[in-house]
């Protein structure tokens, strides 16, 4: 990760989902290898910050006044860090490491309350999330 964003992205004075965004910028400009011994070296910590941007995202709309939802844009942030995370931590996965936590997050954005977008790219991480358990199986 290039060190001016790898200064941003362990400042713990950075919001969450900016830390999200600095994580996709990565994603979209580091090679494969890069990528994977990043989310090798350092999947516990992404996923803390994946639910930690859930969280703060979460309380930002509860502390709304009015329009009471979450952007798109960030909900796209924080389903494609989900789904990036699941395809660079799927050893982690397969092993059972924070299952019941993936699910119960899968359940919020699953949830009928929420629009169909967010629905809709739950359910993509739901059968992303199906694929790499079922893998197991074989």
């Amino acid at each position: 990760m290039n060190p001016k964003y790898l200064k941003r992205f362990e400042d713990p004075k950075e919001s969450e989902v900016k830390k999200l965004k600095l994580l996709q910028i990565f994603v979209d400009n580091g090679t494969e290898d890069e990528i994977n011994i990043f989310y090798t070296k350092n999947y516990s910590m992404i996923y803390r910050m994946i639910l930690a941007a859930l969280t703060e995202l979460d309380k930002n709309v509860k502390n709304k006044k009015g329009n009471k939802t979450i952007s798109a844009q960030d909900i796209t942030i924080l389903t494609k860090a989900l789904s990036t995370f699941f395809t660079y931590s799927r050893d982690m996965i397969k092993k059972k490491w924070q299952q019941r936590s993936i699910i119960q997050h899968l359940e919020l954005l699953l949830d009928d309350t929420n629009v169909m977008m967010i629905r809709q790219e739950g359910f993509e991480l739901l059968l992303q999330f199906l694929d790499i358990m079922m893998n197991d199986v074989d």
